[in-house]
């Protein structure tokens, strides 16, 4: 492995533990099934990016050089997020126990993508970072781009894996009162990120007014 590939390897799993660590609307999302129905849902919310992110890479990293068109798609993507998370908060808000229909939990997949499809922030990761990262990196094969890949997302899903597991295990001290405060507190959380994707939204789509 070449000293360059290893450099390329720190970077993802820098970047990667700071993605996976920090709040945002999908870390909400995994405490939220983690907390409400098991450990199992949070962690199919929380590998939810595997199944999103190729074409949000694929696309960044041919759009580099479009970014100016890219500000409409980024602002109708960031109100569409806002929406979701308004009503994804309302059903947090709303839940006050921990008895969840186990034929439920399939759904969690699909909703965790919709969480990450939905959100600004991987296509913002991906292109200001993550792309120019990758088109530096295959300047010297395949190899750096490779390991800065696995290096993120092995960093990125085994983050919030861990955090999904550490919020599951400790739900039942969450009953009664506490847990709807915590579920309540977690409602609000989602309603300030919509707030902030609106506000995002509408940054991105008045220079195109």
């Amino acid at each position: 492995m070449t000293e360059g590939a290893l450099q390329y390897l720190a970077s993802g799993i820098v970047l990667g533990l700071s993605a996976g660590l920090s709040p945002g609307p999908l870390m909400a999302f995994l405490l939220r099934e983690s907390l409400s129905r098991s450990a199992a849902a949070g962690i199919r919310a929380a590998c939810s990016p595997l199944a999103t992110d190729l074409p949000i890479v694929v696309g960044a990293v041919f759009m580099l050089e479009t970014l100016a068109a890219f500000e409409v798609v980024l602002g109708v993507i960031s109100l569409a997020g806002a929406a979701f998370l308004v009503h994804l908060g309302w059903e947090t808000v709303r839940t006050a126990s921990l008895d969840v229909d186990p034929g439920d939990a399939p759904a969690t997949w699909w909703r965790g993508i919709l969480v990450n499809v939905l959100s600004p922030h991987p296509y913002l990761f991906w292109m200001t970072v993550g792309a120019p990262l990758l088109i530096q990196a295959a300047t010297g094969g395949l190899l750096a781009p490779g390991m800065f890949l696995a290096g993120f997302y092995f960093c990125l899903v085994g983050s919030k894996v861990t955090v999904a597991i550490a919020a599951a295990r400790f739900r039942k001290l969450l009953g009664g009162r506490v847990y709807g405060v915590v579920m309540k507190a977690l409602g609000a959380a989602l309603w300030v990120l919509a707030l902030m994707f609106l506000v995002q939204g509408i940054a991105h789509m008045r220079p195109n007014l």
